[in-house]
Order: structure tokens, then sequence, then C-alpha cells
């Protein structure tokens, strides 16, 4: 399992894949996305010189050996019996994107680069992906529209979970600030049914006070030796990395519904 939508862009040998996605990433990066490369190559794989530390390391039988200097690193780690599905469980969870160049046979979602001219018009997907013909002067053009689109609706298919800070302690007011009531109802009720409204699931990150209607919601503890806020909201990511999270205080008396429906938006 992923959090990145997943891509790939796939054709025969000399059909460009490598020039496209070249052109793809700064027109993604200027967008503002993270952006990850999953490439499969035929012969054998070289990322180290026979001879330096960290392919001695390697040869060694070490699982994982990580090399870096004050501007990049690099990776290296045994591919023996891991298919694609290993590789991609391996990125960063942070990329927005994972394009996976080459793995043809593999069926998944993406681009076809197409090269033959005898093959416009006959066939428009190969193995699931779109078939786009290299020839056509926006085809990279073409590509990046496609690509931002299957982008929105990877994240439109995400299940939105809210999750509501309660862990402060609230010294200087001398009370809970969940417990402040407004209009008939603590500042927690008013937090937690706006959020419900705009979610799937509304979840409580934190150990502080609840009023007696919320003492059967779900909550979820603080990471240890992590602290103020960001203890409720590692413990959110962590417990549903799949999910899109919300985050909220509870001392926003005038939350409303409209604003968090801007911001998911």
């Amino acid at each position: 399992m992923t959090t990145a939508c997943v891509l790939g862009i796939s054709g025969y040998s000399g059909s460009g894949k490598t020039t496209l996605i070249e052109k793809l990433i700064p027109e993604l990066k200027r967008q503002g996305f993270l952006v990850g490369i999953v490439k499969h190559v035929h012969h054998e794989l070289s990322v180290d010189i026979s001879g330096k530390d960290t392919d001695k390391f390697f040869r060694a039988g070490a699982d994982y050996v990580y090399a870096h200097d004050e501007k990049t690193g690099f990776a290296r780690m045994g591919a023996e019996g891991r298919n694609l599905q290993d590789a991609l469980r391996g990125l960063p969870s942070a990329l927005d994107l994972i394009i996976v160049e080459g793995h043809k046979d593999i069926p998944m979602d993406g681009i076809w680069l197409e090269t033959s001219p005898e093959a416009r018009d006959l066939r428009s997907s190969v193995n699931g992906r779109k078939v786009i013909h290299r020839e056509a002067r926006d085809y990279v053009e073409q590509t990046l529209a496609f690509t931002v689109n299957r982008l929105r609706e990877f994240h439109d298919r995400r299940r939105i979970n809210a999750g509501i800070l309660v862990g402060g302690k609230s010294s200087r007011m001398g009370r809970s600030k969940a417990l402040l009531s407004l209009n008939g109802e603590t500042l927690l009720e008013k937090t937690c049914r706006t959020l419900s409204t705009v979610s799937d699931a509304a979840l409580l990150l934190g150990s502080g006070d609840l009023p007696e209607s919320l003492m059967d919601m779900e909550r979820l503890p603080d990471v240890p030796d992590v602290v103020g806020p960001l203890a409720g909201m590692l413990s959110a990511f962590r417990w549903a990395p799949d999910r899109a999270w919300i985050i909220s205080s509870v001392d926003m008396p005038l939350m409303h519904r409209e604003a968090w429906e801007w911001l998911l938006e």
C-alpha cells in the first residue's frame, strides 16, 4: 500500500519515456507536487563503483546501504524476491506522485508512449495505460494534463478524517478550553459537530477532559516523548497514513463548516 498516486509511463525501447519524464518533472514541481520515480531496467543495475566502501558493505550482506554528502544521498538494497509493490512501499510516504518507468507488462494506470504511425487510431489503451503518440506536438502537455487530473481524482477518493486536539492543559485559563460553554454546548462539542459534517470520521487526539456527551468518542493517545500539538498530529498520521487528515484545536469558537469546505477544495 502506498499513500501516493502511482502512474506508469511505458512504451517500447527508444520510445522516449525518459525524455518525457524529464520534461514532466519540472512542470509537476512547479505545481507543488513531490515526485518519486521507480525505473525498471533489464540489464544488471550498477549504482556503485566496485571496491568503494558502500559497495563493500553491500557485498558483505548489508540489507540497506545509504550514502550521502551535504547535498545528495543514495540508497541501495537487495531486490531479489521483491516485486513492484515492495518497491513502492519502500518509497517515502510524503510523495504525492510516483512515476513508474517500464514494467510495461504489469497492468497499471498511466501513459503508453506510442511511436509507430501505423498504430494511430488502432488502440486507445495498452495494459491499462492511455495511448499518447509522441509525434503529436503537444504530447508533453497531454501527459501533464492527464497526470494532474489523475492526481486530483486520487485525492478526491481519499477518505477524510478529522482530528481534534484535546491534549492541552490550558494552564493559563485554569480549566480545560474544551469544556468552555458557548450557546449551550462546549467548544469541543461544537468542534466535533462541525467537523463531523465535512469528514468521514472525527477522532479526538490527546488525553484532555471531555464532556459527558463525548465520553464514547474514539480517541487516539499522544505519541510519547513529543511535546505539544505535534504529539496528537503524529498519532493521527501513524494510525491512518492512507487518510487525508484535517486537524483542529478546540479553541476556535467562530469555526464554521463553510471554511472547512473551502479549505478542502
